[in-house]
């Protein structure tokens, strides 16, 4: 009798133990940790849409994609990011590469030309962040209100 009751906060232990573990692997297959259904947003307005990691790790090289629709007739899209996101994320390339670059008001402003005719474009950023923590931004075009950006950055 007595091993019997020796025995049952092991078991106990070992059911908790299984169930962080599988709760772990879901989180996991879910995007927790970069990846799968929410390691992604997507956020959308007006003229622009943007594809961007919910998760990172520091010093990990990731990237975030917008989708730009020029406005009729313009011939420069001008993408601003606020210069403290833009610190903070470590940008290290713009694809395609900005034709100029502009700073003020606290905002970096990338300006690319618009090959005629198109109707949307894609700018990709790549950026390596540079601490751990929660990072909060934005993404906006000139005249347009910014699409705020947040994400986890893991160790």
């Amino acid at each position: 009798m007595e091993g019997k009751f020796a025995t049952a906060p092991h078991w106990r232990g070992q059911r908790v133990g299984w169930v962080v573990l599988g709760l772990f692997i879901v989180a996991g297959a879910l995007g927790l940790f970069g990846g799968g259904l929410l390691g992604r947003a997507e956020i959308g307005a007006g003229r622009l849409a943007v594809d961007y990691p919910r998760f990172a790790r520091v010093a990990v090289v990731t990237e975030m994609r917008l989708r730009i629709r020029p406005a009729p007739g313009a011939t420069v899209v001008r993408l601003r990011l606020p210069e403290a996101y833009v610190d903070r994320m470590e940008v290290e390339r713009l694809s395609p590469e900005p034709m100029e670059s502009e700073l003020g008001d606290g905002w970096i402003t990338y300006l690319f030309p618009v090959v005629v005719g198109a109707r949307e474009g894609l700018v990709t950023v790549h950026f390596k962040p540079a601490r751990a923590g929660v990072v909060e931004g934005a993404a906006a075009l000139d005249g347009e209100a910014p699409l705020p950006l947040r994400h986890f950055i893991y160790p």
